[in-house]
């Protein structure tokens, strides 16, 4: 009833009397990746959120950690929708990459740390998110040197001290991680 041209890596079903049609096939990396756990490093609370009550995006944020913290996902990232897009504030955008990479949407969460860090280049939390995504992604190198040096610029930071321990555990080095 037809053919199909296939190239590398496409597959295709054939049915009787039915023209054949392209058949995704499920990528084994790409699953991996999805289903890639990005541990938190920071339980926001809506009081952390400080300053300028009359702040747009400020509020924003405050409500959404309401919604994730009532465990409606869904409301906590149309909360942050309406954002205004010149936000000169590193605070949102890390804050906003924490939340989508408790869903696993690691490429738009380095986006808003690339935001981040474009307004404030050694921002601590901005480092430590990166060093999670790269323990995750198994380059524990990456992510040992990205946690250390988010502990150079603040050394009193938890965010920065949990990643440097996830990235210590990572290579096995328990003690230090501890």
């Amino acid at each position: 009833a037809g053919s199909l041209s296939l190239g590398s890596n496409q597959s295709a079903i054939a049915l009787a009397n039915k023209s054949p049609v392209l058949h995704t096939v499920l990528n084994p990396r790409d699953a991996v990746t999805w289903a890639l756990y990005y541990p938190a490093i920071r339980d926001y609370r809506p009081e952390d959120i400080t300053g300028n009550h009359g702040c747009e995006w400020k509020q924003m944020i405050r409500k959404s950690i309401q919604c994730y913290r009532a465990g409606d996902l869904v409301e906590a990232f149309s909360t942050l929708e309406k954002a205004p897009e010149n936000i000169q504030n590193p605070c949102f955008y890390t804050y906003r990459a924490s939340l989508l990479l408790s869903v696993g949407r690691v490429d738009e969460a380095g986006l808003d740390i690339t935001k981040a860090m474009a307004i404030d280049p050694l921002n601590s939390h901005a480092l430590a998110l990166k060093s999670i995504i790269a323990i995750a992604q198994n380059r524990k190198q990456d992510a040992f040197d990205l946690a250390e040096k988010a502990v150079k610029q603040d050394p009193k930071s938890s965010d920065a001290r949990v990643a440097l321990s996830y990235a210590q555990q990572g290579s096995f080095q328990v003690k230090e991680a501890l």
